[in-house]
């Protein structure tokens, strides 16, 4: 049987501890759930911003520029999900 190092030769440290690796990755979190939450908190800056007309492409650009790196179907995707949860929380006040 084959092991990675004989698959990919130096591409391990023979220090690595194998525990330490598995508690670094068992600690990651997800992005997505961090942009997540700063996209519902700018949401509404960002729609005024393309009721006056600024194209989504200078939108990505100024997010980029502040450390949110989306590409387009992305900003579209968050985009859309808030303007559905806005319009539900709308209604839900409504009744």
């Amino acid at each position: 049987m084959k092991t990675i190092s004989s698959l990919v030769p130096n591409a391990f440290d023979s220090r690595v501890s194998p525990e330490v690796v598995i508690a670094a990755i068992s600690a990651l979190q997800p992005k997505t759930a961090h942009v997540t939450e700063v996209f519902a908190e700018i949401f509404p800056a960002l729609r005024e911003a393309i009721k006056r007309g600024i194209a989504r492409k200078e939108i990505l650009r100024e997010l980029s520029a502040n450390g949110i790196k989306l590409n387009a179907a992305s900003f579209k995707r968050l985009f859309d999900a808030e303007v559905q949860k806005v319009a539900h929380e709308a209604g839900k006040e409504m009744s």
